[in-house]
């Protein structure tokens, strides 16, 4: 799939042949102090998008970043979400693991757009949610 591939491409520029070094819910550290965490950079009344690391292991040189299960789920308060998951990869086998959510609020009616970021600096939108 090619969605935010663009930004999928920028973010491997940024740590391709690096290592895991650390995790936390909010940022994934590499072996030379590069920082990756997700913001909410746009949204309208109460709608929202996060990104949460769910796991990581120091285990190899970064070979690939894929995002992968994109797809809409229907809530029931009558928003829609989008989720997806950010996987970093050595070879074959995931290193690390985001879980990613935009949602367009409650009834359907806003946006939400999440953005990647490498030590602050914003590479792009990676997840958003639109009105219906």
């Amino acid at each position: 799939m090619d969605y935010h591939k663009d930004t999928i491409e920028k973010l491997k520029e940024k740590i391709l042949m690096k290592q895991v070094k650390s995790m936390s819910e909010e940022s994934l550290v590499l072996d030379d102090g590069t920082k990756i965490h997700f913001e909410c950079t746009d949204s309208d009344c109460c709608a929202s998008a996060d990104g949460e690391w769910k796991s990581a292991e120091v285990a190899g040189l970064i070979t690939d970043v894929q995002l992968v299960d994109v797809k809409k789920e229907e809530e029931e308060w009558g928003e829609t979400q989008m989720v997806a998951k950010l996987v970093v990869l050595h070879n074959q086998n995931p290193v690390a693991q985001a879980q990613l959510r935009a949602d367009n609020g409650n009834g359907d009616y806003y946006f939400s757009i999440l953005s990647v970021f490498v030590d602050d600096e914003e590479i792009g939108k990676i997840l958003e949610s639109y009105y219906d």
